[in-house]
């Protein structure tokens, strides 16, 4: 027997008695002294049931947490990866101000980095990590940023480069194929989210065959 069991509500303390037998009539209780909980049961199928209201909340959060979230469910993930709402994204969050944690100094035929934050040289190490898989003993020739993304090309003794372009935010990375009867001079990233959805790669280079740029 359980006697005595108080709960307060907004000051008031309502006594509740019952055998531990009857736990579904607690519960009963329960909801009858807390409305509060049943409203924000309510509340929350509601937002889970409504794609419209998921979209305004999930447009409002920073890139990893929306990594985090596709985790949650299948209807998460196929929200949040959908062509549709990254476009809304990153709309949204266009003329977003962030911070710079540093430039890349050109010192011929190499680059280095110059941290203007020394507590954020630990995420540039990420960075670097991860153009170490591909990069070994070539040099870095040429390293451009768009919307997060990084392009960055690895040039080899034999003066033959590769490009890679890097996702910051998942550390994936993948590699652009050049043609072989071209050499490439520089090669930049661009996006546009009011024409397209897609990153545009532009390259300049020489054509061999045709001895022109």
């Amino acid at each position: 027997m359980v006697s005595g069991d108080c709960t307060s509500f907004g000051g008031a303390i309502t006594p509740i008695r019952l055998t531990l037998t009857h736990s579904r009539s607690y519960i009963e209780q329960l909801k009858h002294h807390l409305p509060v909980f049943s409203e924000i049961s309510s509340s929350s199928k509601q937002i889970a049931g409504s794609e419209d209201l998921l979209t305004e909340i999930f447009l409002r959060l920073p890139p990893k947490s929306l990594l985090r979230f596709q985790c949650v469910s299948k209807h998460w993930l196929s929200l949040i990866s959908s062509g549709h709402f990254r476009r809304l994204h990153t709309r949204r969050n266009a003329t977003s101000s962030a911070s710079t944690v540093g430039v890349f100094l050109c010192r011929h035929p190499n680059y280095d980095f110059l941290a203007l934050n020394e507590e954020r040289i630990s995420e540039m190490g990420r960075i670097y990590d991860c153009l170490s898989d591909s990069r070994g003993s070539k040099v870095v020739c040429n390293i451009n940023s768009c919307n997060g993304l990084l392009c960055v090309g690895f040039k080899s003794d034999d003066a033959k480069t590769d490009f890679y372009i890097y996702n910051l935010t998942t550390s994936h990375h993948r590699f652009i194929p050049v043609p072989e009867t071209m050499i490439v001079k520089s090669m930049n990233l661009a996006f546009d989210p009011n024409i397209s959805e897609d990153y545009y790669v532009v390259c300049v280079w020489f054509s061999v065959s045709e001895n022109r740029l």
